[in-house]
């Protein structure tokens, strides 16, 4: 009786995030070496009462997995941080040559399993230029590349939460620096740079020779 009682109080005050995937290519091809920045939530209601409809969005907490050579990744963790009404994770997904991309799902208790599974799809980095109205400009100092664009969603859903994903975020400042065309491009990157060195990521340098790879990753 003891041992039962103690295992319900368990699966209330804690719970396991078994997630699986793959990121992938329009074509069903895998993209290996994908950083896949792991972000889950949960609603928690602001008295411990079940199912009151008074909650508030905690970050249960970050992780950060790489995909494999069949781009698969894989993510299995317990948290004792409940409990939580319902659960949600983030991802947000990098790799060098194509399109950032932030998705959110919603996801089950799955103490017992089996893993959540979810497909990723990225696109190929597309260059074409536009300005903050959405229209296609050529030439112009305050325009960004679409692929430029999708970069900075993986910034701005960045919170406290995640700072074990500043080594990729440092990686897309570098890819952003990169691509970099315009002005507005060059002092968005310079923003977000500073951004990360504020919030602990001393290795970067965030001035102009962030743009001639004098600052690269390793």
């Amino acid at each position: 009786m003891l041992l039962v009682l103690g295992l319900v109080l368990f699966s209330i005050a804690s719970d396991r995030f078994w997630i699986r995937g793959r990121v992938e290519s329009s074509d069903g091809k895998p993209i290996p070496s994908a950083r896949v920045i792991v972000t889950i939530y949960g609603d928690r209601p602001y008295v411990p009462v079940p199912h009151s409809r008074r909650r508030n969005a905690v970050c249960i907490d970050t992780f950060v997995v790489v995909a494999d050579e069949g781009g698969n990744f894989r993510l299995n963790r317990f948290k004792s941080r409940g409990p939580f009404i319902n659960k949600y994770v983030r991802f947000s997904v990098f790799a060098e040559g194509w399109m950032g991309e932030v998705r959110t799902e919603r996801i089950r208790s799955n103490m017992l399993g089996p893993p959540d599974f979810f497909k990723i799809v990225l696109k190929r980095e597309i260059m074409e230029r536009r300005g903050y109205n959405r229209l296609s400009v050529d030439g112009e100092d305050r325009t960004r590349s679409i692929a430029f664009a999708s970069l900075q969603r993986l910034h701005q859903s960045a919170n406290v939460c995640d700072a074990s994903a500043m080594p990729v975020l440092t990686e897309v400042v570098h890819r952003m620096a990169k691509i970099s065309e315009s002005e507005e491009e060059r002092r968005l990157t310079l923003a977000y740079c500073r951004r990360l060195v504020e919030s602990g990521a001393d290795s970067l340098v965030c001035d102009e020779s962030l743009f001639s790879g004098g600052n690269d990753v390793d």
